[in-house]
């Protein structure tokens, strides 16, 4: 079964200090809009984008908001039609979908506490077992398939906006 030569995973861009309001703060949509030039320039062509879609138990809008900019750039489609908690749905049907996503590179946006699992499910070796921290939106992890079918995963600071921390997440 052929799979995804790389997976970008990436975390919301920043929320609005109001628990309530589920879209970006400001420095949310600069980050959103700096992904845009910054996903292509560093990584290369970018095949599929896929952020966690907005429904019933899924009323956040920022993983959808953070990759539109990017999406709108490329002309390409953000796949949202799996809700936060149906990740591993989204991975079953990029592996069930060979013809569709062998060898392409990904990005998935989603929420922080879901990303460790995602990687996991994925196949990812070396993924972190602290929790991501609430306070980092400025981190990608890419996930590249290695020869016996797992991936190995990279932390990447994006080092995009003032104030983005060079750390990575501890194992």
């Amino acid at each position: 079964m052929g799979k995804p030569k790389t997976i970008l995973i990436l975390r919301h861009a920043e929320k609005p200090k109001t628990k309530s309001d589920e879209y970006l703060s400001i420095r949310g949509h600069e980050r959103a809009a700096a992904l845009a030039y910054y996903m292509p320039d560093a990584f290369g062509h970018i095949d599929h984008i896929f952020a966690a879609g907005i429904g019933k138990h899924s009323h956040s809008h920022r993983p959808v908001d953070t990759v539109t900019p990017l999406a709108d750039i490329l002309g390409k489609k953000v796949h949202q039609k799996y809700l936060k908690e149906d990740y591993k749905k989204m991975i079953e049907d990029i592996f069930s979908k060979p013809e569709k996503y062998t060898n392409e590179q990904i990005v998935v946006c989603w929420q922080h506490t879901d990303i460790e699992s995602i990687a996991n499910s994925f196949g990812a070796t070396n993924v972190p077992t602290t929790p991501w921290p609430k306070s980092c939106f400025d981190l990608v992890w890419k996930l590249t398939l290695q020869t016996d079918g797992s991936y190995n995963l990279d932390q990447i600071p994006q080092l995009l906006l003032y104030q983005d921390s060079n750390t990575i997440i501890l194992p």
